[in-house]
């Protein structure tokens, strides 16, 4: 209560305070802007955020008003009051357009940086197009701040001239959050720029210390990045973690992989790879496709019997994606159970590969819930495993009511360690089954 109380009154102190600094009487404009500075520059964020928000709610002549000063408080160092300035001035509207263009060549980066930020915000809600020109001039900056911040505020300007520009920045710049944001701002722009974005993105992937800069962007496009992707995974002189992840892209993108008649093919060929890793994201990519991939069917039946659990689980639970139906759920369920168990070899093999291994088939029985309740004998007799106990009892309360039964008798059980999982799993079923009832 005191908490809330202290809470409430602190509330109420900035909401007061930043009302006064933009409605209350002061001496002179020049009065009332050093205090807005002031608390624009506050480190109570609440009072900063609130402050900036304010302003909008001025006359304009008054708002007009702050901004040179605005302008002039720019060259903050701490970067969080910068942000709450570059709020302020988005929020004066667009009068302060204009001038934040003209900020863009300030000498002091500082300025710069805020002013590519500010017209970002104002653009958020408002057309910023006429600030083009200097944004596009802004991304050859010789500050890496600047440019990062150019590239994010040109996506709000909806422009088809900043697609050239911002691709080249994709390519060029060795910054990588200039890069990212150029990436944003092309998302923003939209998929019909994908033949001139699409190159640009997939030489950036072939590096592997940049790939994850453009993995999301690449997905993004979808089916006009599959084409380079499958060449990606057939150049042999790339490195086999870029080629591995173009065969997971591939599998993120989904059913607009079928867009294309090559790539199935080649994907049922990869499941006959020597390398597991491959095998298994070549099954993620076929399964990731649904019915559309009922071709590869009589392939993935083939590989149910792989030397690897989990090329065997990947392929089953595939086989389910693609014609969801009893038996393939039956034989996907079947499938964890088998890899539950630790047989010979992986005893030999470490505990390590036997744990991960059971921790995977866990976590696909927990997204299976209820369908998984032919699962229930092995996670009660996992219960006494201390490794897997915590995540087998999670299994168990996916499974939710059919498994109470097993676990009641398990909470008898003369360990008492299984006695209090049992417990617990009880508990958080009864839970669950009162709160779908609200």
């Amino acid at each position: 209560m005191k908490i809330f109380l202290l809470t409430s009154l602190r509330c109420g102190y900035i909401f007061s305070l930043t009302a006064f600094l933009t409605t209350g009487a002061f001496a002179d404009d020049e009065q009332r802007t050093c205090q807005i500075v002031k608390a624009l520059k506050s480190r109570n964020g609440d009072l900063a955020y609130q402050t900036a928000k304010m302003i909008s709610r001025m006359d304009e002549k008054t708002r007009v008003t702050l901004i040179d000063p605005l302008i002039e408080a720019l060259k903050e160092d701490d970067k969080r009051a910068r942000s709450s300035i570059s709020h302020a001035l988005a929020n004066i509207g667009p009068k302060a357009v204009p001038d934040l263009m003209k900020s863009l060549s300030h000498k002091d980066a500082r300025v710069r940086e805020g002013a590519a930020f500010a017209l970002e915000v104002f653009g958020l809600n408002s057309d910023i197009s006429p600030a083009v020109p200097a944004l596009l001039h802004a991304l050859q900056d010789r500050e890496r701040e600047v440019r990062a911040a150019a590239a994010s505020a040109l996506g709000y300007t909806k422009n088809e001239a900043t697609v050239a520009p911002l691709v080249n920045l994709v390519k060029t710049d060795e910054y990588w959050l200039a890069r990212t944001n150029a990436i944003n701002s092309l998302r923003i722009l939209g998929r019909r720029h994908a033949k001139q974005v699409v190159p640009a993105l997939i030489e950036v992937f072939k590096d592997e210390e940049q790939s994850w800069i453009v993995e999301g962007a690449l997905v993004f496009y979808g089916s006009d990045s599959v084409p380079p992707l499958l060449e990606v995974f057939q150049d042999q002189t790339l490195d086999r973690y870029v080629r591995l992840g173009a065969l997971r892209l591939l599998a993120e993108i989904g059913p607009g992989v079928m867009e294309h008649p090559s790539a199935m093919p080649m994907l049922r060929k990869v499941l006959k790879h020597s390398d597991e890793s491959f095998r298994m994201a070549a099954i993620y990519a076929i399964g990731s496709c649904g019915a559309k991939a009922k071709e590869a069917i009589p392939d993935l039946e083939g590989i149910l019997t792989d030397k690897s659990p989990f090329v065997r689980m990947q392929a089953a639970e595939a086989l389910h994606e693609i014609s969801p139906n009893d038996r393939t759920l039956s034989n996907f369920v079947n499938a964890l159970i088998q890899s539950l168990k630790v047989d010979k070899n992986e005893i030999n093999q470490g505990p390590t590969k036997s744990h991960e291994k059971r921790s995977v088939a866990l976590n696909k029985l927990v997204s299976l819930g209820p369908r998984a309740k032919a699962a229930i004998p092995i996670l009660i007799e996992a219960l006494h495993d201390s490794d897997i106990r915590s995540m087998a009892a999670g299994a168990l309360v996916s499974i939710g009511p059919d498994a109470l039964p097993a676990l009641k008798e398990a909470s008898r059980d003369k360990d008492l360690a299984v006695q209090a999982a049992a417990r617990n799993a009880i508990e958080k079923i009864a839970a669950r089954s009162q709160g779908e009832k609200q």
